[in-house]
């Protein structure tokens, strides 16, 4: 909404409200956000549950030292299981809705953010690049390899393109 940042002040300095803005914004970052405010905001960063708080969080579990080997392999498992679930409550909560809340994370965060705030105009070819990044994540990627593939598809590219979304 263009002017947002006049009528959040307004409100504010009013002193008779609590203002809490958050959310994925393609057009400010936190930073970008702190400036319009003026000292009249903080940014709080917020984290990913650890290793540590996704044991309390799933199974009521602390860390604790030493360990039997009993409890080292009961350790590894759920670490397997932090691993493959993320650390996103909702998903530790609710393991089925795992794809769904990824998708839409990568949708929401990548996709809109990043085409709106630096106006991609080739959709298709973004979203291969972050599948194939997203995909290859435990192998070099390759601007140039990437740009053979969408050659080979059909989909017209530069290379600067490539370097630019990258």
């Amino acid at each position: 909404m263009p002017g947002w940042e006049k009528a959040i002040t307004s409100l504010y300095e009013r002193q008779k409200y609590y203002l809490v803005i958050t959310g994925s914004n393609a057009q400010l970052s936190g930073r970008e956000v702190a400036t319009q405010l003026r000292g009249r905001s903080l940014t709080q960063l917020i984290l990913p549950l650890s290793f540590s708080e996704f044991l309390t969080f799933r199974y009521g579990e602390k860390l604790h030292k030493p360990i039997s080997s009993y409890q080292k392999a009961r350790l590894e498992a759920r670490f397997r299981e932090y691993l493959a679930l993320g650390g996103f409550p909702q998903v530790v909560l609710y393991p089925e809705s795992k794809a769904a809340f990824y998708s839409d994370y990568l949708d929401i965060v990548l996709y809109k953010d990043v085409i709106e705030r630096y106006k991609v105009k080739n959709l298709a070819v973004l979203k291969y690049m972050i599948k194939t990044m997203l995909g290859s994540v435990a192998r070099p990627f390759s601007i140039n390899k990437l740009y053979k593939d969408l050659k080979f598809q059909g989909l017209e590219v530069s290379k600067k393109t490539l370097y630019n979304y990258y």
